[in-house]
């Protein structure tokens, strides 16, 4: 899974370097108001697509993903039949609630105030998706590099137990809420509806997402091995001790 996100890492590279060139050699190709069916096919058309796609793929229950995306999923759910403090599960819970809430704060109130930037004329459209592509990009350094998140904030030990997962899609297209059009607005929707699926899920089924309940998220049944750069914050071992979550 590591190579696979890797590969997937430097296509991404490669199509926020093409949107920089874009950006300077072409910059009418990237017009948010383009009608392919009455202006003809261009640049701006094809980063849609590949938007568009991203998103549906978070929707759609698989298994060919890591499991910190994919535990909202039953499919990527196995039981833990040994006994589980309920006290401590539920505590966690409480813990991780806090700590994306945090998260949401401090996203919103930097996204903000970049956006008023763009309310006041400083930068343009075009500077917010180059915006909009530099967290496409850092999506996956926080997946296989460095985490802010992670590791000021959340604390978690990784990508597996990660309480804000799916929350990506929503950051990465939080600069076109304030652009009025087809292509931005269409993203934004996918977006929130992916972070309402997966908050419903977290709701509805927490023991999906913690690795005392789900064994999958444990390092011990990890298929995923994406922490060959990332290392986690904590490892741990099967004693009882060892079974708190450290925050």
């Amino acid at each position: 899974m590591f190579k696979k996100y890797s590969i997937k890492f430097i296509i991404r590279l490669f199509i926020v370097l093409s949107t920089i060139v874009v950006y300077f050699k072409n910059p009418s190709a990237l017009d948010f108001h383009l009608n392919p069916f009455t202006d003809g096919f261009y640049y701006i058309h094809i980063l849609w697509i590949i938007f568009f796609i991203e998103s549906l793929t978070q929707i759609i229950p698989r298994k060919n993903i890591v499991v910190g995306c994919g535990k909202q999923f039953s499919i990527n759910y196995k039981a833990n039949f040994k006994d589980i403090d309920e006290l401590e599960f539920y505590r966690n819970i409480r813990i991780m609630n806090i700590q994306a809430i945090k998260v949401f704060i401090i996203w919103s109130v930097g996204n903000l105030f970049i956006s008023l930037f763009y309310i006041f004329d400083y930068i343009g459209e075009k500077e917010m998706l180059l915006l909009s592509l530099l967290y496409f990009l850092g999506d996956l350094i926080c997946v296989l590099f460095y985490c802010p998140f992670q590791r000021i904030i959340m604390k978690n030990r990784c990508c597996s137990v990660c309480r804000i997962y799916s929350w990506d899609h929503i950051m990465m297209f939080t600069p076109f809420i304030f652009i009025k059009s087809f292509f931005t607005w269409s993203l934004v929707s996918l977006g929130i509806i992916i972070f309402l699926k997966w908050e419903y899920a977290y709701l509805v089924y927490p023991e999906r997402f913690q690795e005392e309940s789900n064994i999958l998220l444990s390092c011990r049944y990890c298929q995923d091995k994406i922490c060959k750069i990332r290392k986690p914050l904590y490892n741990k071992s099967d004693s009882k001790e060892s079974n708190k979550i450290f925050y």
